[in-house]
């Protein structure tokens, strides 16, 4: 086997496990993940896993997978423990996503529906981002640095470096790394302040 499909598999490990401290924060009440965020990005890893596999992906499927299955616990999980009414003002999140979505339904090509995926999914993550910035307790430091990790795991684990198919893990990487940065941060000045 080729070392790129042992990357495929650790950066899948990895973005599976991080999910476990993650969703073990918000049984405890320690994470309060933004809904929105994770709806848009349950659906939008759906589309992304189906988008990605149609472009050729074979050893970041699983990471892609991981991905869509993640999110969709995460967002039942955050609506069973927080409710939904104190982020429908991020509602406006969604529906930008929902756009992107339309426009991708209507061009009918994977790489044009990765790149409008990729759009709406920034768009969504945004109340993470700025939650992590705002709150960064209310995120949980470990889990997105496992997550930015595994991105790295994934471009490393690329078939061939290409455009379309060097998109999505980049993407992950910078957005995931956005909001460990902030939370790395945040717990480096609190360290400091005590």
């Amino acid at each position: 086997m080729d070392i790129k499909y042992y990357f495929g598999v650790v950066a899948t490990l990895l973005t599976i496990v991080a999910y476990i401290p993650y969703c073990y924060s918000i049984i405890r009440g320690k994470t309060k993940p933004n809904i929105i965020t994770w709806l848009v990005l349950f659906v939008i890893g759906a589309i992304s896993f189906f988008s990605y596999k149609e472009l050729g992906a074979v050893n970041t499927l699983g990471f892609a997978l991981a991905n869509l299955v993640g999110p969709l616990v995460v967002f039942l999980l955050a609506c069973v423990k927080n409710g939904m009414h104190e982020q429908m003002q991020d509602l406006y999140f969604l529906l930008i996503s929902l756009l992107a979505i339309i426009l991708w339904i209507a061009t009918g090509e994977a790489f044009i529906g990765l790149l409008f995926n990729l759009i709406a999914d920034l768009v969504g993550f945004v109340p993470t981002i700025v939650k992590a910035y705002k709150q960064p307790k209310s995120e949980d430091l470990l889990t997105w640095a496992m997550f930015s990790l595994g991105g790295i795991m994934a471009l490393m684990a690329l078939e061939r470096y290409t455009l379309e198919l060097l998109l999505y893990p980049l993407y992950i990487v910078v957005a995931e790394g956005i909001v460990f940065l902030l939370l790395l941060k945040a717990s480096l000045m609190n360290e400091i302040v005590k």
